[in-house]
Parts: C-alpha cells; structure tokens; sequence
C-alpha cells in the first residue's frame, strides 16, 4: 500500500478523535469493552455447550458483581472514614481553635518587632492570599456542582455503553465481517489485522492500567499499616481509588492530611505522610511505563516519553489519549511490515526487544 494512504488514514484519525469524540465516546468505550472480554467470551463457547449470546450475558453478569463488590467495598470504606471523620470533628475542631489561639499569640509578639513598612507588605501579601483562597475554593465548588450536574448524563453514557458492549461481544464476528466488506479488497487483509491488534493491545492495556492501580492502592494501604494510621485500611482504599484521578491522584488525600496533621501538631504523621506519598509516586512513575509497555509491547522508553508528552500537550487527557495513539502507530507500523513485499520484516524501534522474542 502507498505510503500517502497511511499518512491520510492516520490524518483522518486524529480529525475523527477532535471532533467526533464526545458523540463517539460511549461506542469507543463499548468497543474496548468488548475486545477485552471476547477472547473470554470466545473460550466459554469453545469449551462448553453455552452458545455465545447466554456465554456473553454470562460473563457481563459476572464482571459486573465483581466490579459492583469492589465499588461497595470501596464505598464501605469511604463512608467508614467519613463516619469516624464526623465523629472525631468536635475533638479536631478544639485543637484547631486552640493551635490557632497559639499562633495568633505567637504572630502578635512577633509582629510587635516588625517596622511598619514591612509589616504593611507583609499584610498585604496575607490578604492576597486569602483572596486566592477564595478563588479556589469557590472554583471547587463550582467544579462539584458540575460534576454533580454531570452524573445523570454519566450514567446514561455507562449504561449505552454497556449494553453496545454486549451487543458487539455477542455479535463480534458478524459485525467484524460487515466493517471489513466496506473496506476496497485491497484493504482488508492490512485492517483486519490491524484491527486485531489494536483491540488486543487496548484489552491488555486496560488489564494494565488495573495491575498499576492495584499495585498503588497495595502501596497506599500497607504503608498507612506501618505508620500506623488508625483507619489504615479505608484510607488506603481512597487513596488507591484516587489515583484513577489524572495527575493530581492520591494527592488529594495526603497533601491536605499532611497539612492539617502538621497544623495540629502531629508532626511525624505530617511527615511521615508526605515521604510515603513521595514513595508512592515515585514507585507509580517506575512501575507504569513498565507494566504497561510490556503489556503492549512497546519499549518502556517509548511509552515514558509519550505519557509525559501527552500529559504537556493535551493535558489530563494526554494521559489517556498518548498510550491510544501508540498502540495506533504500533499497529499500522506492524502491518505496513508484514504488507511489504519481499522486504526485511525486522522488529519496529518502537516495539520492545523483549517483548518480540
């Protein structure tokens, strides 16, 4: 195949993800979905008698009581730290009012020997800030409004995606077949098996991305165990939930409890805290491009460099969109090689030497 077709394949892709990506999003997640149980789905009805749609309805019911028991675990967990949180605020709102009286103190006997000149500057800088306070905290509050807005739109995105998914898993040779007749003849080999692979890689990274947060939430909840954080295991539960969160992640939880611990005077746990978020972070950085190059077959190098690429150009989506473009390029790399007649088919830069063996 000519060199242009693939340059414009690759341009409409990037034009179908700008501006189709919203209307289109329920069906790409369906499509995910049902590339990473069809193979599951696949050995069920080779293995046993079940035909294919009871095997899909089968599997669907049983990935969804096991996401259900983890998401009721994890909301158990979270309504257990805000119980006990509410239940202790009398005591925590004491010793806040008391380490507040305390540095009232301490800042009028300091500021006492401050000439005038900066103590005016020194006044306006705290009133600057305040005024940022108030920024943000009506920004987070608008933001929660939103996204409470959001959620019936959100569940009815979950829910057509969802029932497409069934469909197309249950339907998943028929449906594959009608797209590769719509193709010239020309094209279907190449997009048949660049369709597999995409839907293989995208499975696999998925199962990735799960084993990395598995791994953090791990991390989170045996490094409070050793700190020796009360509610060790609801808090570590959060804390590994929150780093499905891009960017900010798990930070949301231990930075304002560092604070706040340094604030009321529990200045190990403040510390301890911060070093084992620095921990968790660093070892999240390690472990991700690794565990999800290997699952894709992409060196590690490669998968760094477009993870911090993507996050600079698009963002918290980067993130998600960088790892969808590799697999991309990896795949039409792959099958412009087999495509090539009477050429070296050696291993792609990109691919992992490790992986190709």
């Amino acid at each position: 195949m000519k060199r242009w077709l693939w340059y414009i394949a690759l341009l409409l892709v990037i034009i179908f993800f700008r501006i189709a990506w919203r209307l289109c999003l329920p069906f790409l997640l369906a499509i995910i979905l049902a590339a990473t149980l069809n193979p599951l789905v696949t050995w069920v009805t080779e293995k046993t008698p079940i035909n294919r749609s009871l095997a899909t309805m089968i599997i669907f019911v049983l990935c969804g009581v096991l996401g259900g028991g983890i998401l009721l675990l994890a909301s158990a967990a979270l309504v257990q730290g805000i119980s006990t949180f509410i239940e202790h605020l009398p005591t925590y709102g004491v010793t806040l009012t008391v380490v507040t009286e305390q540095l009232i103190e301490k800042a009028g006997r300091f500021f006492l020997r401050i000439p005038p000149d900066v103590l005016r500057v020194f006044q306006e800088y705290v009133e600057e800030v305040y005024r940022a306070s108030q920024r943000v905290i009506t920004t987070l509050g608008q933001s929660a409004l939103v996204a409470i807005g959001a959620l019936p739109g959100f569940a009815a995105m979950l829910l057509i995606s969802l029932l497409a998914a069934f469909f197309i898993t249950k339907d998943w040779a028929w449906l594959m077949s009608r797209a590769r007749d719509l193709l010239p003849e020309e094209w279907q080999s190449p997009a048949t098996k660049a369709g597999i692979e995409v839907t293989r890689a995208l499975g696999r990274y998925i199962l990735a991305q799960t084993l990395v947060i598995s791994l953090s939430t791990l991390a989170s909840t045996l490094g409070l165990r050793l700190i020796g954080v009360e509610r060790w295991l609801s808090a570590g539960l959060v804390g590994g939930l929150l780093d499905i969160v891009p960017i900010v992640g798990p930070s949301l939880l231990y930075v304002p409890w560092a604070v706040y611990s340094w604030i009321v005077g529990q200045r190990g746990l403040a510390v301890s805290l911060i070093v084992m978020f620095g921990v968790i972070s660093a070892l999240r950085q390690f472990i991700e491009p690794r565990i999800v190059g290997a699952s894709l077959g992409i060196h590690p190098l490669i998968m760094l460099m477009g993870l911090y690429w993507g996050s600079i150009l698009l963002g918290a989506k980067g993130l998600i969109v960088a790892p969808v473009v590799l697999i991309l390029g990896k795949a039409i790399i792959a099958v412009r090689e087999e495509v090539k007649p009477n050429k070296d088919r050696s291993a792609p830069a990109m691919i992992d030497p490790d992986s190709a063996q």
